[in-house]
């Protein structure tokens, strides 16, 4: 009965976001990281990496890169920008966050906690706003939800459980470097603990390290 309630709160919930960013959608890129996002999205969904800029006092544009941020989110808003345009990257925001909603209320429904719970996500002010901006936020908040889920369901299970954290790990790299901290923490704790599943854990994101490297634009 509990998880019931908690279920119909959280799509309640749910359905209040929705509305309210198809009510009013955003009509203007409001912050100057967002365009950065969105203008290599943009690209992306093209199939290049740069955009055209006019030079003053000259007849011919030049190629930039429009940002220097870790390609993820930009890839993650590709399908959004290219069925939506460059206002339809407002909605890749919405789908992330209704990722980390699902993984936190499988999570709480493993742990035998009522799926209410995530209504503290939900109730948290910040979400209004990240929930309808094109940032790293939002789908930094999925993958590393998912991470740190397989990580404590990992113990004691298949090796591939914790795999899979690691796997989430190092792909947290290609949305923002900060992602890591978390995981840096706990995998630290099994590495002292001297857990069996440590391999595991630093195989997968020791591929991504590198990759995460090479795929950030220059800024040139």
């Amino acid at each position: 009965m509990k998880s019931t309630v908690g279920n119909g709160w959280i799509l309640a919930f749910v359905l209040v976001y929705a509305s309210g960013l198809a009510l009013y959608w955003p009509r203007i890129l409001s912050i100057s990281d967002e365009a950065s996002y969105v203008r290599q999205a943009v690209a992306f969904a093209h199939g290049t990496r740069t955009v055209a800029v006019a030079v003053p006092f000259s007849s011919s544009p030049k190629a930039v890169t429009p940002g220097t941020y870790p390609v993820g989110t930009s890839a993650f808003l590709v399908p959004f920008v290219f069925f939506g345009g460059w206002r339809g990257a407002a909605a890749g925001a919405f789908v992330a966050l209704v990722l980390t909603l699902l993984i936190l209320r499988r999570w709480l429904r493993e742990e035998g906690r009522s799926p209410g719970f995530v209504l503290l996500m939900l109730g948290y002010p910040a979400v209004l706003l990240l929930s309808r901006i094109a940032m790293s936020d939002m789908p930094s908040a999925a993958v590393v939800t998912l991470g740190l889920w397989l990580f404590f369901k990992g113990r004691g299970r298949p090796w591939w459980i914790s795999y899979a954290s690691g796997l989430a790990a190092g792909a947290s790299l290609l949305f923002r470097e900060t992602n890591a901290l978390p995981f840096v923490a706990f995998y630290s704790g099994a590495l002292v603990r001297r857990e069996r599943r440590v391999f595991a854990l630093k195989a997968r994101g020791r591929v991504h390290q590198p990759v995460a490297a090479q795929v950030t634009p220059s800024p040139v």
